[in-house]
């Protein structure tokens, strides 16, 4: 059954991915980011409600890449390895914090390496927390598979 073909993610079933992400991850992140750093969770809810809204369109248009880019190297949407889940939340991350550095700099008031090591921390949160995420979201919202020669999922 796991060779058989399988049906891309429709726009909506992406736009609940990403939605669905943020939306539980901000209920984690908020108060666990305020802890760590001192700042209050009105500062760190602004700033990571911030990240959140960017997240989802970053987070829509980066799986569609990934999952083109998968397709174009012959590798099946529905069986990732854990390295390669590795590889996508890692380079989630990077591609995200090249556009959230300067604003945690501006909103925090922070110089470049305390933004950096802050932004890191986000980073690390949301590597672990993509990874589990996504793993969970394809067991309970699987790809359809097509059936051999029929056409039907």
């Amino acid at each position: 059954m796991s060779n058989l073909p399988v049906i891309p993610r429709t726009r909506a079933d992406r736009i609940r991915h990403a939605v669905c992400f943020e939306v539980l991850a901000l209920f984690i992140i908020i108060p666990l980011s305020s802890v760590i750093t001192g700042e209050p969770s009105e500062q760190m809810g602004v700033l990571t409600i911030f990240f959140a809204v960017s997240a989802v369109f970053w987070n829509w248009g980066y799986n569609v890449l990934f999952d083109k880019a998968l397709l174009s190297r012959g590798y099946s949407l529905a069986d990732r390895s854990p390295s390669l889940r590795t590889l996508q939340a890692i380079g989630f991350e990077v591609g995200f914090m090249v556009f959230t550095l300067p604003f945690t700099m501006w909103w925090l008031e922070m110089n470049f390496l305390q933004a950096l090591v802050t932004d890191m921390g986000f980073s690390f949160f949301y590597v672990i927390y993509g990874y589990i995420y996504n793993w969970c979201y394809d067991k309970i919202f699987p790809y359809k598979r097509v059936l051999p020669d029929s056409g039907k999922v």
